[in-house]
């Protein structure tokens, strides 16, 4: 995870509808995404306004009419209840660059947090790490959160892909090593609603690689089995970020 994709907002805010279709939206910025992952609140109403208006919020993030429509039957069919932790996944809409639309439930609208948008990040980093794609655009970080900025949102998005990828692997054997699966992520673009939000973006980037960098180092040792991580291993380990940092 090495870049940030700024462009300028696909949504006006201050509309039910799409301003921009995704498939030019891809052709213009040259994007090789595989995924595209968007938000859907949750409904428990069975009114049909009540289910087109929750349908509506879902797709308030797909300018493509066809798109759009296979989004709000997904919604209104029952394969996603908006659901705090809930996903489906959606392939080959018509008029869609991506081969495949990640739709996250993100629970109810009046009760969306940072506990809700981390939820919704790990559920993401999840479905990232059990579909094939290589390539992935995250459009989370677009999600309002009350009193956090995309500086936040982009760092909390990649420490929940970094941990949802974990793996270790120090006490397998080589020829086991060699066996086992390599993640197939290999890129992931996040997308923020404005350019002025990229300095901000790139800055939760580069502390999330960092943390994430530590927290990987931490899990390591604590996997290690006692006959390896000794005290004089321990030590061996600090002083070499000591001297590395």
């Amino acid at each position: 995870i090495d870049h940030i994709l700024v462009v300028e907002p696909i949504i006006e805010r201050e509309h039910r509808h799409a301003m921009d279709y995704l498939a030019e939206f891809f052709a213009r910025h040259g994007a090789h995404a595989m995924r595209w992952a968007v938000g859907a609140h949750e409904f428990r109403k069975a009114r049909l306004d009540r289910r087109i208006a929750t349908a509506q919020q879902v797709v308030i993030r797909v300018g493509n009419d066809r798109a759009v429509l296979a989004v709000i039957m997904a919604v209104m069919g029952g394969d996603l209840d908006g659901k705090a932790g809930s996903s489906l996944v959606l392939h080959h809409l018509d008029g869609i660059a991506a081969e495949r639309v990640l739709l996250v439930g993100l629970g109810k609208a009046d009760g969306f947090d940072t506990v809700a948008y981390r939820k919704a990040a790990t559920t993401t980093a999840k479905a990232l790490k059990s579909l094939a794609a290589a390539d992935a655009l995250n459009t989370l970080s677009q999600l309002d959160v009350k009193g956090h900025n995309a500086h936040w949102k982009v760092q909390q998005a990649v420490l929940a892909i970094e941990d949802a990828f974990y793996r270790f692997d120090d006490c397998r054997g080589k020829d086991a090593r060699a066996k086992l699966p390599m993640p197939k992520l290999k890129h992931c673009d996040f997308h923020v609603a404005a350019k002025s939000d990229t300095k901000s973006a790139e800055a939760g980037l580069r502390e999330a690689l960092a943390i994430a960098k530590g927290v990987r180092l931490t899990k390591n040792l604590a996997n290690l089995p006692g006959n390896l991580c000794t005290p004089t291993y321990l030590a061996k380990q600090a002083k070499q970020l000591a001297d590395a940092y």
